[in-house]
């Protein structure tokens, strides 16, 4: 299952300034859970987008990728972040300190949003801005032996 957030341009300098990490979570501005869990994958999309743009600069990449697994407790969790050069170039880098805040957020609205509990998720940004995410099922997925052979 895929899910694109809804508007393709995420906020850049020229959009509009970055966006707070204090602000994920904040009850007293959004009250649907299914806003507010869209809400927050846009604030993440433009994290990732800001975090690729910085390290490898403004047009010398064509895809940021962060792939999440968390145990079935919720308590743990893994992250990797790769961002694409080319066709077959992959840097792999450390995901933004604040995306922690994000992927909390996302965890405590998860059973009021999706009919199906995920335990991951792998979000792509792509240079224009288009973020998409696709969710995983697998409750297993944490303990994959291969996850950062990549």
């Amino acid at each position: 299952m895929a899910f694109v957030t809804p508007g393709a341009e995420l906020p850049t300098e020229q959009h509009g300034t970055a966006i707070d990490a204090q602000e994920v979570g904040r009850s007293d501005r959004v009250k649907d859970p299914q806003i507010e869990f869209d809400d927050t994958i846009r604030r993440l999309g433009s994290l990732l987008h800001r975090a690729a743009r910085e390290q490898m600069g403004r047009n010398d990449w064509e895809a940021a990728k962060l792939d999440v697994r968390i145990s079935q407790n919720g308590r743990n969790q893994a992250a990797k972040f790769r961002i694409k050069l080319g066709t077959e170039t992959v840097a792999k880098t450390h995901p933004p300190d604040e995306i922690d805040r994000y992927i909390d957020r996302m965890w405590e609205l998860r059973p009021k949003v999706l009919a199906n509990n995920w335990h991951g998720f792998l979000a792509t940004v792509s240079r224009d801005g288009r973020c998409e995410v696709t969710f995983n099922y697998d409750p297993d997925c944490k303990n994959d032996p291969t996850f950062y052979d990549d």
